[in-house]
């Protein structure tokens, strides 16, 4: 019952200063936090300030290597494009450069081969007319020898009846002298003439031979073969050496010989180190081989078969003065 009944206690109010003193701690720690939080702040930008500037600095460098690289490749799409263009023009350089060898050795070898046809076709005239003048030398050398065999037994049966003929026998002596000397003149003229056509046939033959083998020489010169083309060319220069050395070999050919000679003696030094100057000198040696046997079998003949057809079939009548001559 008392302790119901007594009055609350109420404590002492702080004076004045106490008030004041916690007034002014509670003033300081609000200064404190609003210092510690302004210095969050600050220290929070200015970190976000070194980073934003590190941020720039790296892609300012960023920036400046793709600038770099995309200069780099620009420049290298250029030298690309400038190399396109460069094989593209290289490449067709050298395919109109291999159109153009292709068309002169295609050209070169049907005219090589068109003139060959004509020089076989010139050289069978030649033979067969050779062929018909050995035959009537034969069937005139035959007659000869018969008409021998006849006059000297004319001449056994005219010694036997020297006795009996008495004066006759200065006659008989006389045409015996004059049928001898017919004789003689008729066996010279046929000896001399054939052999002559048969000697000027073998110097065709055998420069025609010359001829081939330079061809063949040229055609493996064109096959990039310069081990063969040597061989041919050494082969041909010691045909034409045997032909100017041969005692009847004719005057008028040793110029032209000569100069065949210096052209195969140049291009077999240069083979097989140098086939770019050896074909120029074994095509000037072919050239005045084609000449050469071009006039040895009649100019309008070879060199003109197009346009007079006919002249041909008529080169027989080059080789028909010999049986003319022999009869």
């Amino acid at each position: 019952m008392t302790s119901d009944t007594t009055p609350p206690i109420t404590p002492a109010r702080p004076g004045f200063g106490r008030r004041l003193a916690i007034v002014f701690g509670r003033l300081l720690k609000a200064l404190f936090k609003v210092a510690l939080v302004i210095g969050l702040i600050a220290g929070v930008g200015y970190i976000s300030y070194l980073i934003i500037q590190e941020l720039q600095r790296s892609f300012g460098i960023v920036n400046e290597q793709v600038n770099f690289n995309r200069q780099k490749v620009l420049e290298i799409g250029h030298d690309l494009g400038q190399l396109e263009n460069d094989l593209a023009a290289a490449n067709a350089a050298q395919d109109a450069r291999l159109a153009g060898l292709e068309s002169y050795v295609q050209t070169t070898l049907a005219d090589d081969l068109a003139r060959q046809d004509e020089m076989l076709a010139a050289l069978d005239l030649q033979l067969s007319g050779l062929l018909t003048q050995t035959q009537v030398m034969g069937s005139q050398i035959t007659a000869l020898n018969d008409g021998a065999v006849a006059l000297q037994g004319d001449i056994n049966e005219n010694n036997g009846r020297l006795d009996t003929l008495g004066g006759e026998i200065d006659t008989l002596t006389n045409n015996t002298n004059d049928l001898t000397n017919q004789v003689t003149e008729l066996q010279t003229a046929v000896a001399d003439l054939p052999l002559e056509d048969i000697e000027q046939m073998r110097q065709v033959v055998t420069l025609f031979r010359v001829w081939e083998m330079v061809t063949r020489a040229r055609l493996r010169l064109v096959e990039n073969n310069a081990g063969l083309a040597a061989n041919d060319t050494a082969l041909a220069l010691a045909t034409v050496e045997a032909i100017i050395a041969h005692e009847n070999t004719h005057p008028d050919l040793q110029p032209s010989l000569a100069l065949v000679q210096a052209r195969l003696t140049l291009a077999n030094a240069y083979l097989p180190a140098n086939p770019e100057l050896a074909a120029l000198d074994l095509e000037n040696a072919w050239r005045e081989l084609d000449t050469m046997l071009a006039l040895l079998l009649g100019v309008e003949v070879v060199e003109a078969p197009t346009a007079e057809p006919d002249n041909t079939n008529a080169s027989p009548p080059v080789a028909t003065p010999t049986p003319e001559s022999g009869g």
